[in-house]
């Protein structure tokens, strides 16, 4: 969905346009849009909450890191109401596949988006991966 060669605005426009067009999709589906390998290891200090960008600032500055594109989606799924919660939780995560490291958000015992676009359980993950740390934050945190 997103890439550093459309531009900020043009990422702003096909979120925005990925939202309206999936008010009736499924988890599964809304995750499988989200099918963007990170193009940058790290642009988001994973470890450090407090000093997180809100979601437009990241899809403007286009951080496409791991943890950027976690808190998009987290953010995506929320505002869909398909996480229904005013928490979510997103675990810090080295993935021994694709050697990338970040925040993965993990709901409903599932981590959504370990791999690019996909869901994966808990057993598949620590099979996997190596989980360094959880954070849970409130959803207002990724629009603030």
């Amino acid at each position: 969905m997103f890439s550093k060669l459309n531009g900020s605005k043009k990422n702003l426009e096909l979120w925005r346009s990925f939202r309206k067009s999936s008010a009736d999709c499924s988890v599964d589906e809304i995750v499988r849009g989200f099918n963007t390998e990170p193009d940058k290891i790290r642009y988001i200090d994973y470890y450090t909450p407090d000093s997180w960008p809100n979601v437009f600032e990241i899809v403007t500055e286009q951080m496409f890191c791991q943890s950027g594109i976690s808190l998009i989606l987290g953010a995506t799924l929320h505002n869909l109401q398909l996480i229904k919660t005013n928490f979510l939780r997103f675990d810090v995560i080295s993935n021994h596949i694709t050697g990338t490291e970040g925040l993965v958000l993990f709901e409903n015992n599932l981590y959504h988006n370990f791999l690019p676009g996909e869901i994966h359980t808990v057993e598949a993950v620590k099979n996997n991966a190596t989980i360094f740390e959880s954070h849970i934050i409130t959803v207002d945190k990724l629009f603030d």
